[in-house]
Order: structure tokens, then C-alpha cells, then sequence
């Protein structure tokens, strides 16, 4: 379940940026003569690595969200959504948002992680 919503976000936005290159760059490798796969290598992939790092951002948060619903709604019984909610369940509330605050800490976890491999890229990219 996560693959997929993962998958959809990451594919639209990565698609978007094959494709919003400016014809400038393009018409400019194909007057070089460029291959379509010289064009793409070139111009429309580092066109696209700042959709890939949005999209990232996006989808590593909806990926653990993602993750306690399907728990909740009968997945594997050993995660943090079954927790929560048998928790919540047996009035204890406090344990049940402690496991809430775990679910938010460790979206936020993957959300830092995008953010610091973006950040990689662009010193990377600088040199």
C-alpha cells in the first residue's frame, strides 16, 4: 500500500520535471547534434532532481501515514498502528498518544532525511 501512493507521487512529479525543460536547452543539444539520450542524461534529468527531492518531501511523511492506516485497517498487528488504536481502545490514552507522537516523530525523521539528502545534492551540485 505504501509503494503505491508513494510510487504516484513521486511519478508525477519526476514526470513533470522530464518534461518542463526550457526549449532553449533543448533546441540548443539538438543543434549540437545530441542524441535523445544525450538530451536526457543532459538537460532533462538535472532538470528533474528538484521535482524528485519535492516530491521526496512529500511522499516520506504520506509513507508513514500511509503505513498506520493500513495497520489500522488489518495489516500486520506488531507496527505502531495496531498499537494506537488497541491503545486507544482500552482507555489508555496516554500510551495511545504516546504511539501518535512516535508515528509524527518518525515522519518527521523521514521528512529531515529528504531534506538532507536535497541539501547533499545541491553542495554536491555547487562544486
Amino acid at each position: 500500500m505504501v509503494a503505491l501512493v508513494v510510487y504516484f507521487i513521486v511519478l508525477v512529479n519526476v514526470a513533470r520535471g522530464l518534461t518542463q525543460v526550457s526549449s532553449t536547452h533543448v533546441e540548443l543539444m539538438r543543434s549540437y547534434a545530441a542524441s535523445d539520450v544525450a538530451i536526457l542524461r543532459k538537460v532533462r534529468i538535472p532538470n528533474a532532481v528538484p521535482f524528485l527531492f519535492v516530491s521526496l518531501k512529500i511522499a516520506a511523511p504520506a509513507a508513514v501515514i500511509t503505513a498506520f492506516v493500513s495497520e489500522y485497517f488489518g495489516g500486520s498487528q506488531n507496527g505502531l498502528g495496531s498499537r494506537i488504536s488497541s491503545n486507544i481502545a482500552n482507555s489508555k490514552n496516554a500510551a495511545g498518544w504516546a504511539y501518535v507522537v512516535g508515528a509524527c516523530l518518525l515522519g518527521l525523521l523521514f521528512y529531515s532525511f529528504s531534506v538532507a539528502m536535497e541539501s547533499l545534492n545541491r553542495k554536491g551540485r555547487a562544486k
